[in-house]
């Protein structure tokens, strides 16, 4: 016998992702489109990079879409808050703004969507033709061509499966299944942001497995044993395009985070003299210098709040100030620092603005209603718990007390 309680699955409602994909999918009802199963009738595929047909661009960049989707998707926002009680999640500060910046917002992640589908047509195009280049190659040996025959059949099936979204085995590339995959619209019985192995057809064409991530971790690692339709794969090679283009932001990351400043302050200071102030100050440049070229690295040279570039506008600022750390592996810690615009640096140094752990402001009682409106910004910031933990310190030491004389330095 077995014993035991079927409890039902547990979900979260008010999960962000979860929120953001149901009102992408009212917002997608608005804009009247409906879209065909097959991907390439929503791409141009002789534009560079696949862009969206400028028909569908131009519905869904109409600015009326906003005011017309804006009514719908509060009504659907109201009615899953009221479903968990009616309290506001940790991460919405006010419902209206979070509609309206879901709804100005979705046309650009409705594009993004399609990257990944981009990422993996292009591939399959590049192998195909790079096949057929290798092809036309003379003097090859017979086991040479199969290979390359063989290579050019995948690349082709891959190519028929990408472009057929109403086909059986390129149900994984049916339009708005697609879309759920990669979070844009809700999918609950899909796995989300799956990984893709091809499977090359015995004598018809392949497929693609998907799998969610966690699991294709193992499954598709390098010499697995895939088992489909009675037949066992081999993992012979993976494509890591998606790394590889990721490469130039590892390599800012590494050298920023979190021992590289200071490794670089101990040697550029190894030697100098620290007696008197003015020597003292020479060496306290430097660790600033060195801090601030750290935060440009980590941030990408843009202000997260206001997505300002020009790099005379921009301060590092520290969220626990240089004279409170209590070690030179503090101050130069990127993680203790946000790169933001003169402004906001002015505000956020003095304790007139803050932010929550979720990377929304908050704004201090002293703040004028004036300046408060001056202080603009286009979306929350990114953080880690690292910066979280250092940004409670300054909720709680530095914002909203009684403005302070200006610092010459942070």
């Amino acid at each position: 016998m077995v014993a035991g309680v079927v409890r039902p699955p547990a979900l979260d409602i008010t999960n962000e992702e979860l929120v953001r994909s149901h009102l992408h999918a009212i917002w997608l009802a608005e804009t009247k489109l409906a879209l065909s199963a097959d991907i390439p009738e929503v791409l141009d595929l002789k534009g560079d990079g696949y862009p969206l047909k400028e028909e569908i661009l131009a519905i869904i960049s109409k600015s009326e879409l906003v005011t017309r989707a804006r009514t719908p998707m509060k009504r659907v926002l109201d009615q899953i808050l009221a479903a968990d009680g009616g309290a506001t999640p940790i991460w919405m500060d006010d419902a209206e703004e979070f509609v309206l910046h879901v709804a100005m917002s979705a046309p650009k992640e409705f594009n993004k969507a399609f990257d990944r589908w981009r990422e993996l047509y292009n591939s399959a195009r590049t192998q195909l033709a790079e096949a057929n280049t290798r092809s036309e190659i003379t003097g090859l040996s017979g086991a040479d061509r199969r290979k390359i025959k063989s290579a050019q059949m995948q690349a082709s099936d891959q190519i028929a499966i990408l472009e057929q979204g109403k086909a059986s085995n390129g149900s994984d590339f049916y339009t708005y299944r697609y879309l759920a995959t990669e979070g844009f619209l809700p999918g609950y019985n899909f796995p989300r942001l799956p990984l893709y192995a091809f499977i090359p057809g015995e004598g018809k064409s392949g497929t693609f497995l998907s799998r969610a991530r966690f699991l294709a971790i193992s499954e598709f690692g390098p010499r697995s044993l895939i088992y489909h339709e009675g037949r066992a794969y081999r993992v012979l090679k993976a494509k890591l395009t998606t790394l590889y283009a990721a490469m130039p932001r590892l390599y800012e990351l590494a050298v920023s985070l979190p021992d590289a400043p200071l490794q670089e302050f101990l040697h550029r200071t190894k030697g100098m003299p620290k007696t008197t102030e003015a020597e003292r100050l020479v060496v306290l440049r430097v660790g600033q210098d060195i801090f601030r070229d750290s935060l440009v690295r980590y941030w990408q040279g843009s202000c997260p709040l206001t997505g300002i570039t020009d790099r005379a506008l921009l301060r590092a600022s520290h969220i626990k100030p240089w004279k409170d750390c209590q070690s030179d592996e503090d101050r130069l810690d990127v993680y203790n620092g946000l790169l933001l615009s003169a402004l906001w640096d002015a505000a956020f140094d003095r304790g007139l603005v803050t932010f929550e752990s979720d990377g929304h402001p908050r704004f201090s009682t002293h703040l004028s209603k004036a300046a408060a409106a001056e202080l603009r910004w286009q979306a929350p910031i990114h953080l880690t718990d690292k910066h979280r933990g250092r940004l409670e310190w300054h909720r709680s030491e530095v914002f909203d007390k009684a403005p302070a004389v200006p610092r010459s330095e942070n």
